[in-house]
């Protein structure tokens, strides 16, 4: 399990289910380098944060290994937020994590699950970030 926590950590650091998320500033304040007046709409991608190589060399490249405690423990705050951050970061965010490992350590040991194309899986940004299309082929594990 510890292992299948990772893996999906690190499908969620490469394709967030949010991949764009809206704040409205409360205060002015200064960002980057720029003001920002009260009232103005601030965005931020966590698909874009987690692919920044300062966090995460070879950002491209899937690795669960990166969310073994000596490695995941040297990201700063706010660096991994595939469901947002602060006050409000997704309230189903526990639900969904305890979902899926649910969903696929009963799913796993008896299933394969087998790209049915050699053609890379492309994200698509809609409400939420989804494949564009995701042929698989499903096998009995025997």
């Amino acid at each position: 399990m510890e292992h299948l926590h990772r893996v999906v950590s690190e499908a969620l650091r490469l394709f967030p289910p949010v991949w764009l998320v809206r704040r409205q500033a409360r205060q002015p304040l200064r960002l980057g380098g720029h003001d920002i007046p009260v009232g103005a709409s601030v965005y931020y991608s966590p698909y874009a944060l987690h692919r920044d190589p300062r966090w995460y060399p070879d950002p491209e490249r899937f690795d669960a290994d990166r969310w073994l405690p000596e490695r995941s423990g040297a990201l700063p705050r706010g660096a991994y937020c595939p469901f947002g951050a602060g006050v409000h970061r997704c309230i189903g965010e526990a639900f969904g994590i305890t979902e899926v490992m649910t969903v696929l350590a009963v799913l796993l040991p008896r299933w394969q699950f087998v790209p049915a194309s050699t053609r890379a899986v492309r994200p698509k940004a809609v409400v939420t970030l989804r494949p564009d299309r995701m042929p698989v082929v499903v096998r009995r594990r025997l």
